[in-house]
């Protein structure tokens, strides 16, 4: 399972009496190996917490970039015997691979989390108002407006998507990849990440796919690769709307 929880659902404490729809939701489907984008602790439901929450994944690989509460973490029923991180260019996002023992195999997982497009809440609005003020000034305003900042992101997405990729690569392992893209597919991070693997929805899902919604933005940016080690059998998208981005779900063979 791959989900990117809105920091875990706006940072809302699990208890058995109130318990955080995210975090129960992972719990009731109760994947292998999941990997979680804005993963993030506080004062008041620390990464001890968590790791109590999720006690029945004694192996978990958690990475906090830029700072010691936000970051990206993989959990696992399998043993990891081996951590990294991707070094790619980032503030907040960030990668990390696992490398997970599954009876005689040994896989690399990779949970990425790449650069987000940062729009404000004003940025968000502001083609909602073009629909009552709409003329050419406006409509030129908006549209230099949002091209400078997603312009800004695409650059820094392709610099990651290069490296990501190369890491790919070179992996001794085979090759599940997960995550939160904030890109769409035949964009230049799509097909440099994705190269020759299997996009388990293609593969198996149908429809758009929307994986982030969020009023009139929605889009397809969050994916499971596998490289051809694998036979995806099964694939999900579950359209809860416990966080800005829906979570996924697939099931391998290991050839």
């Amino acid at each position: 399972m791959t989900y990117n929880t809105r920091a875990f659902g706006r940072m809302k404490v699990h208890t058995k009496d109130s318990p955080n729809p995210v975090i129960q939701y992972i719990l009731d489907n109760d994947p292998d190996i999941f990997c979680i984008q804005e993963f993030v602790v506080t004062r008041n439901q620390t990464e001890a917490d968590v790791a109590r929450i999720f006690s029945r994944y004694p192996y978990r690989h958690v990475h906090f970039q830029g700072n010691r509460y936000w970051g990206i973490a993989t959990f696992s029923k399998f043993p990891i015997i081996n951590r990294g991180v991707v070094d790619i260019p980032a503030r907040v996002n960030s990668a990390i691979y696992s490398d997970i023992v599954i009876g005689a195999d040994t896989i690399r997982v990779f949970n990425m989390h790449l650069e987000s497009n940062r729009l404000t809440e004003s940025d968000k609005a502001m083609p909602l108002e073009l629909r009552n003020n709409f003329d050419i000034e406006n409509l030129t305003h908006v549209t230099r407006h949002l091209a400078q900042k997603l312009g800004a992101a695409y650059r820094v997405r392709a610099q990651q998507a290069d490296i990501l990729a190369q890491y790919i690569r070179n992996s001794p392992h085979s090759v599940i990849v997960a995550g939160d893209m904030n890109d769409v597919p035949l964009s230049y991070s799509y097909t440099t990440i994705r190269g020759n693997m299997n996009d388990v929805f293609v593969s198996l899902g149908s429809g758009f796919g929307i994986t982030f919604y969020e009023n009139l933005y929605k889009f397809r940016i969050d994916y499971i690769f596998s490289d051809q080690n694998f036979v995806p059998l099964y694939f999900r998208r579950d359209r809860v709307k416990y966080s800005d981005h829906y979570p996924l779900t697939a099931v391998f063979e290991i050839r």
